[in-house]
């Protein structure tokens, strides 16, 4: 009967603290998320506030972790610095009964995030790229008028001033797309700025505008429309970016990529054979191999992405579970209600060691020279350093 109440008492202990935890934690988060997405995007802090429904599960995600940690830590400091937990060892229960609900809890806490992970990267993301895309001449004239310029993707944007719509001595200067080394200078005396969010493109209609290219300057009398795609556009898109698929998406993703990668060996294999049969030799070293070969080795690291996504997004979650069960163990050592303390304590080590790990590992999977489920090293070896520590625990006195 006593674990029973021991197993509520625990339970309705870190779901309290967890629950005022994250009352302080989310709009803290939250407002951190809302700061780098309008850095990020270059939009105005307004603009970005009314995106929030988009960067809530954001927020979430990376509240989570911190969030269950804080908690282990308020929850087990406090029981040991008042003695509750010497207690329990005089009635001779050992002390494990109270590290398994919180496991538990924090397992599910774990899915959840998970979850939360999965609905940012995908809903997340396409609605806060719709919605800045759908106020995207918005974002522009705000960025012209405080700054004077705006540049996004291959497109930047300089004036002197804006009346309106109006641009006043417009700038416009375009990196071509294949070689961003190259790029087109247009200067006009005005123009007019009209966004198509539905088609994904900018028209500026300029007038009497002057073409620079290559240091050659060409008049266009009259008025001129110039058209630039806006960059994360639906129509830009012809390839979906694996990180942000829903789960449920990444399998048949990966079997049409798998398929793709065939079809590209056959037809370069073919290619080879046809070119040796006939003895064209200086065909296969020309630069059209070259193209084929960035072709083939940009369709296997797509497909070395779709194999991470699942992997990364049960890893970033389960750094809740893995949180915990560093945190438990330390409280109970530390035996103090300075939470802060102990709190500094775990969250210090796990700056300074398991995020760079994850961050190596990701990058390792990313570029395919590490197994998808690599990135699952740095909570390993969170979970078994925190088991051992547990195990440790339960057999003090």
């Amino acid at each position: 009967m006593i674990p029973k109440l021991l197993t509520r008492y625990v339970m309705w202990e870190f779901t309290k603290i967890f629950v005022i935890s994250a009352c302080s934690f989310v709009p803290l988060i939250l407002l951190l998320v809302v700061t780098r997405e309008a850095q990020s995007e270059k939009i105005s802090p307004l603009l970005a506030v009314q995106a929030i429904p988009f960067l809530i599960p954001k927020a979430l995600s990376y509240s989570l972790p911190p969030i269950c940690l804080f908690t282990v830590c308020v929850v087990f400091g406090r029981m040991a610095a008042e003695h509750e937990v010497t207690a329990i060892q005089a009635m001779g229960i050992n002390k494990s009964v109270l590290f398994f609900p919180v496991i538990v809890l924090t397992f599910l806490v774990s899915l959840v995030s998970i979850w939360l992970n999965d609905i940012d990267a995908s809903w997340g993301f396409h609605g806060t790229a719709k919605f800045v895309n759908a106020s995207f001449e918005e974002v522009i004239l705000d960025a012209l008028r405080t700054n004077g310029d705006f540049e996004r993707g291959n497109v930047k944007i300089e004036v002197d001033d804006i009346d309106g719509t109006r641009l006043i001595n417009p700038v416009i200067v375009k990196q071509h797309d294949d070689d961003p080394k190259k790029t087109i200078r247009i200067e006009a005396e005005n123009a007019r700025l009209v966004v198509k969010p539905l088609e994904g493109t900018i028209e500026i209609v300029a007038t009497d505008p002057v073409l620079v290219q290559d240091g050659i300057k060409l008049s266009m009398p009259g008025e001129e429309i110039l058209e630039f795609k806006i960059p994360n556009s639906e129509k830009d898109r012809r390839a979906e970016n694996p990180d942000h698929l829903y789960m449920s998406q990444i399998d048949s993703h990966k079997d049409k990529q798998v398929a793709y990668i065939r079809a590209l060996k056959r037809s370069n294999a073919n290619i080879a054979a046809q070119q040796l049969l006939t003895g064209d030799l200086l065909a296969l070293t020309n630069v059209t191999w070259e193209t084929r070969n960035q072709e083939l080795e940009t369709a296997n690291h797509r497909l070395a992405r779709l194999n991470l996504v699942t992997p990364r997004r049960w890893a970033s979650g389960f750094a809740c579970l893995a949180f915990a069960v560093i945190g438990i163990p330390i409280a109970l050592k530390m035996k103090t209600v300075n939470y802060t303390s102990a709190f500094g304590m775990c969250f210090f080590p796990i700056l300074v060691v398991y995020y760079p790990i994850f961050e190596t590992t990701l990058n390792a999977c990313k570029e395919g020279t590490l197994h998808p489920y690599g990135v699952w090293t740095s909570n390993l070896l969170a979970i078994g350093l925190g088991a051992v520590l547990l195990y440790r625990e339960s057999k003090s006195s």
